[in-house]
């Protein structure tokens, strides 16, 4: 199974990085239903790294998908409910190396909004 790893760094409309410990969910948004891909909590900074399978962005409403379209959604602390834009069908440099064929995409910066 490819592995898809997604870099990033989560922070507030002002810039300021998410709190340290602050519960996130990453999903791939759907036509009818999104799916959870990854559920974690924010580092240092703001940062995450994120992995998932492309078997993970496949589900009944989206059977043959390949690139997933992601956001995030904060789930905890004062910034609950808040979400990122959707980043559409996320692909990237496929690296390899002596052990496993993953695919790695850096989204750098990702700013959380109000719904």
């Amino acid at each position: 199974m490819d592995t898809i790893k997604i870099n990033m760094r989560l922070l507030t409309e002002d810039g300021t990085p998410l709190p340290r410990g602050t519960e996130i969910h990453v999903l791939d948004e759907d036509p009818l239903r999104d799916d959870t891909l990854s559920q974690m909590a924010v580092g240092q900074d703001g940062a995450v790294e994120v992995f998932f399978g492309i078997s993970d962005v496949r589900s009944a409403d989206t059977p043959t998908e390949a690139l997933p379209d992601i956001y995030v959604l904060v789930e905890s602390g004062p910034y609950a409910g808040f979400r990122s834009k959707t980043f559409n069908d996320i692909a990237a440099v496929r690296t390899i190396d002596l052990w496993t064929a993953n695919t790695t995409h850096d989204l750098k910066d990702v700013v959380v909004q109000r719904p």
